[in-house]
């Protein structure tokens, strides 16, 4: 049997281009952390700024209900009338067809 074999290809990274990798890597995770710790007051204005938007999403909730309640209303209105005008062509059609279905009864007793 032959021994396993074993790859002696050449690594482009070099153990000092990994190392410099992880420290970038470490050190803009740390620069955030910093910027956030340093600066103490971004809790309160965070509340602040989390109450403003609140209050914002409520405003921007309510007006998006009430045109989503307008456009239902809307659509209601649309509906109604619509049927109304289908239910007047059905029942001026309807009259018509008997008129027509009466004159066609008439005239063929009388040919008769």
């Amino acid at each position: 049997m032959t021994p396993p074999r074993s790859s002696n290809r050449p690594n482009n990274a070099s153990a000092s281009k990994v190392a410099g990798r992880q420290d970038t890597r470490n050190s803009e995770e740390h620069d955030g952390m910093d910027e956030i710790v340093a600066s103490g007051d971004v809790c309160i204005s965070d509340a602040d700024h989390d109450d403003q938007e609140e209050s914002q999403e409520e405003t921007q909730s309510k007006s998006a209900e009430e045109l989503l309640s307008t456009m239902v209303v809307g659509a209601r209105k649309r509906h109604v009338a619509k049927k109304k005008k289908v239910i007047e062509s059905y029942s001026t059609t309807a009259e018509t067809i008997e008129t027509s279905i009466d004159t066609l009864f008439d005239e063929h007793e009388e040919k008769s």
